[in-house]
């Protein structure tokens, strides 16, 4: 899992599929994620 200091823009995040489950809503896809990686 990675956390995205900010947020993800409104515009990707609609984009992303949504779990098909029940339960809290979930989202995923394959983004690429460009910048600094820092730890802790």
């Amino acid at each position: 899992m990675i956390w995205v200091e900010g947020g993800i823009p409104l515009k990707i995040h609609d984009s992303l599929q949504r779990q098909q489950m029940m339960g809290p809503e979930e989202r995923f896809d394959k983004i690429r994620i460009k910048g600094e990686y820092e730890t802790g």
